[in-house]
């Protein structure tokens, strides 16, 4: 039964357990360094960074609703099938460079209607960006709005208001080297996965993906489902790595949680995590744009077994510190990673 499918599926916030016994798990970089920080030291912002950290070390899974305005969640997804369109022009019309484009842009095409795609830091790299964003964004104006790729990575990684800088911080430090940047993009018809980790196990998460909703997702629309729990060498992990009973731990697990994210919500995950891309419906389903950012964590030094989704060039470039002073930088002239863009 390679196709079993996993029961259920509700949506997730800060609960639901893996089962089995856990692992006490260790103090992450934020925590060591801060030590015994009192509580009442703690600014609200700091405590529920904490709280989520906690949560996903735990469940392996976390959603954080209101991520990314609404505005910048439509236009990111304008850019990202932007770039897509562009990439299969240039592929009609130079067939025989298909393999070089594909590699260029990272775009995995292997299952029908379904693309993953490597991003660029900005979106004014992107041939025909504006139009697309003004047409998914009527209050977008080119020469007046800023960078749509450049908003959603500073309302993202902002190191005190964002929703992935501090928690990224605390979970893996501010030297965590940017792993990811990309986008999976999903249409009707796209068939659901296997249950599976991106990440082999190992004593330290080596990888944080965090997937951001350009759009609200439907459950027609093939949400991504988690089993929480399983980035651990739990029972139940145990029975999913053993081929005999994996069929069966995946059609009992009791308690999977759906990505059914709304615009601007996201979906961070420790990469050991089992989870699953499931069906976008043929005739029910959408389009379902997501936003994917990940970091390393340096404190995971065994093989990691996954190549990320990233530009070549922009490969153990940055680091999550990196990034933000090169965006609290360019804030003045508008002109953040032209360098490397």
């Amino acid at each position: 039964k390679p196709g079993v499918a996993a029961k259920g599926g509700g949506g997730f916030g800060g609960g639901g357990g893996g089962g089995g016994k856990e692992r006490k798990a260790k103090r992450t970089p934020a925590e060591k360094k801060k030590k015994y920080r009192r509580a009442s030291d703690m600014t609200a912002k700091e405590k529920q960074t904490a709280q989520q950290a906690a949560v996903l070390l735990r469940d392996g899974c976390l959603r954080i609703d209101n991520a990314l305005k609404k505005e910048t969640a439509a236009r990111v997804k304008a850019c990202i099938l932007q770039e897509i369109e562009n990439a299969r022009a240039e592929k009609e019309r130079d067939p025989e460079k298909t393999d070089e484009i594909n590699a260029r842009h990272g775009i995995d095409q292997e299952r029908e209607n379904r693309c993953v795609i490597n991003l660029p830091l900005r979106a004014d790299t992107i041939d025909g960006y504006a139009k697309a964003c003004a047409e998914a964004d009527p209050s977008f104006e080119e020469g007046v709005s800023d960078d749509p790729i450049i908003d959603a990575l500073n309302e993202l990684l902002d190191p005190v208001d964002g929703a992935l800088g501090p928690l990224y911080a605390e979970l893996c430090g501010e030297d965590a080297p940017l792993y990811e940047i990309c986008s999976l993009v999903t249409w009707p018809g796209s068939l659901r996965q296997s249950v599976h980790p991106d990440a082999g196990h190992q004593p330290n998460p080596p990888l944080f993906a965090a997937f951001v909703a350009c759009q609200d997702i439907t459950p027609d629309m093939g949400p991504t489902l988690f089993l929480p729990g399983t980035q651990l060498p739990t029972t139940e992990r145990a029975r999913f790595d053993d081929m005999e009973t994996r069929n069966d731990m995946i059609a009992e697990y009791s308690a999977p949680k759906a990505a059914a994210l709304k615009a601007g919500d996201l979906a961070i995950f420790d990469m050991r995590c089992l989870h699953v891309g499931q069906a976008n419906h043929p005739e029910r389903g959408a389009s379902r744009v997501l936003f994917n950012l990940t970091f390393r964590n340096p404190a995971a030094d065994q093989p990691i077994g996954y190549d990320g989704s990233i530009r070549s060039h922009y490969f153990e470039q940055f680091n999550l510190a990196g990034m933000q002073a090169e965006l609290e930088r360019g804030k003045e002239k508008s002109d953040e990673f032209v360098n490397v863009a």
